[in-house]
């Protein structure tokens, strides 16, 4: 919670809803962590990044630098045959004898006034906005959270859905609990 790079999936109960298995590396008095989530196949543990987890990585009260990060990797425990991670956007490193793959990660910073906001936008992204205005696009709030999974699934860019029947009632059981603490809202 107090960690300068913290993002809600990284919560303990988030990770208990979103995945069967987790552990975590914890420095001091949770100064560092770093959640572990994984599965068992075979009688054998194996790290990975849970469906509706987008990253974890090393969350921490001071600023990390890439040998904190690189020594929280080293210290993942060798009972995990594999390891597949996911690092947040602060957990910057190239770790000897790992493969790493950059990806691209959309965030976009709420904390600017709004027209702030806007005037970073893309010509294009600007051009949507006003045809939406013209349109008459509405926007409404879902209280059905059976209906928002429901569209999720089928609503995916491939056009096919990218989750079964158990993600999806872990998806259900995440929205239900976050809205119930006020901490989102469907629209």
């Amino acid at each position: 919670k107090s960690s300068y790079n913290g993002i809600g999936t990284a919560f303990s109960w988030y990770l208990d809803i979103a995945c069967k298995h987790w552990d975590a590396l914890v420095e001091g008095d949770y100064n560092r962590v770093m959640p572990l989530p994984y599965y068992k196949k075979y009688n054998q543990q194996h790290i990975y990044i849970p469906y509706h987890i987008k990253h974890l990585g090393v969350f921490s009260v001071d600023k990390l630098t890439p040998t904190i990060t690189e020594t929280f990797i080293y210290s993942i425990p060798p009972r995990f045959k594999t390891v597949e991670l996911s690092l947040n956007t602060m957990n910057k490193c190239n770790p000897e004898g790992y493969s790493t793959k950059e990806q691209l990660n959309y965030q976009l910073d709420l904390i600017a006034p709004y027209h702030t906001i806007y005037d970073s936008y893309s010509d294009r992204v600007k051009k949507d906005i006003i045809s939406s205005e013209i349109e008459s696009i509405q926007v409404r709030r879902i209280e059905n959270t059976a209906e928002f999974v429901s569209f999720n699934r089928f609503n995916q860019p491939s056009g096919k859905p990218t989750s079964n029947e158990i993600d999806d009632l872990k998806l259900e059981s995440l929205i239900n609990i976050l809205l119930k603490y006020k901490l989102c809202q469907i629209i």
